[in-house]
């Protein structure tokens, strides 16, 4: 909701849904949310820390 909210572009993948997702998610980190930003940084968790 923060995300829509600060109109903030994104795509959500339900990675309980989507090996793929899931193998994507866990090859950046061992816990979600995971957010990759368009210049490829990571950031892991919400607001969390950016590697």
């Amino acid at each position: 909701m923060a995300l829509r909210r600060e109109k903030v572009g994104f795509e959500e993948r339900l990675v309980d849904d989507d090996q793929k997702f899931m193998d994507e998610a866990l090859a950046l980190s061992d816990t979600v949310p995971v957010f990759v930003h368009p210049d490829g940084r990571v950031e892991v968790g919400f607001r969390g820390e950016v590697g």
